[in-house]
């Protein structure tokens, strides 16, 4: 079974001429990193986000999102609750929009820890720490008690993934999460995510424009075009033996 798995998957929006997503199929297994490239605007982001239930407000919502069997498509509080605290979570593209910039780092890092899982304030800290380390970060212990601004972007991004991982998630949704990088620090960005899922056996959904970061990590590439999956393919054929005139285009 599947760890993620979109089975014809469409969602529209009043007033809107086509839908954000058109019959959308696509799977992660554990121990897998899958590409899903297209340009801005595609739906790629809609369609990792629905993994979580974040669904655009007011859309029409046919098909079937299942995380680790459990589905997600008209999921109460409780189910959706379950899969974003256990069993999957997000890393955004924008770490200074995603992390409250009045809050010091440990506070970010370690609220999910005390209020779902009943830790306490030293447990968690200590956790928090230990994942600092884990993406990279030296001196973790001053690191929790700095505010967002103290922190570079390519720092930010490492405290992101590190709240991701907070709840051991056995998948990881990552949403375009160099893009606001230097090309250097892409680069080691994109290491750490990768030793990370292979250390954690950790099925990833890496939504990129850019297909040749996609190549240099993913096992298996989904090319999305105006709310369609247009090509799929493993990355070394579909690199070798573009079959739709989009994919050509962006290779």
């Amino acid at each position: 079974m599947a760890l993620l798995e979109y089975e014809n998957l469409s969602i529209a929006l009043p007033g809107m001429a086509r839908p954000v997503l058109d019959g959308i199929d696509l799977t992660v297994s554990a121990g897998e990193i899958v590409a899903l490239v297209g340009e801005s605007g595609s739906g790629k982001s809609v369609t990792a986000r629905s993994a979580l239930g974040l669904f655009p407000t007011g859309a029409d919502i046919d098909g079937h999102v299942r995380v680790d069997g459990t589905e997600v498509v008209g999921a109460g509080p409780a189910a959706l609750r379950s899969i974003r605290t256990g069993t999957a979570s997000m890393i955004f593209q924008d770490p200074r929009a995603g992390i409250n910039p009045v809050r010091r780092i440990g506070d970010f890092l370690t609220e999910s820890l005390r209020v779902n899982n009943g830790w306490d304030k030293g447990r968690a800290n200590a956790r928090a720490a230990e994942l600092l380390a884990a993406v990279g970060l030296p001196d973790p212990e001053r690191h929790l008690r700095q505010y967002p601004y103290e922190l570079s972007g390519g720092m930010l991004q490492r405290v992101m993934i590190a709240g991701a991982l907070t709840a051991g998630p056995r998948l990881l949704l990552c949403d375009e999460p160099t893009t606001a990088l230097d090309v250097s620090t892409q680069a080691e960005i994109m290491a750490i995510l990768g030793r990370l899922q292979r250390e954690r056996d950790l099925g990833m959904l890496l939504i990129t424009h850019d297909i040749e970061l996609a190549a240099a990590v993913c096992d298996r590439i989904y090319v999305m075009y105006a709310g369609r999956i247009v090509e799929t393919a493993p990355t070394a054929q579909l690199f070798e033996t573009p079959r739709h005139p989009y994919t050509t285009g962006l290779l």
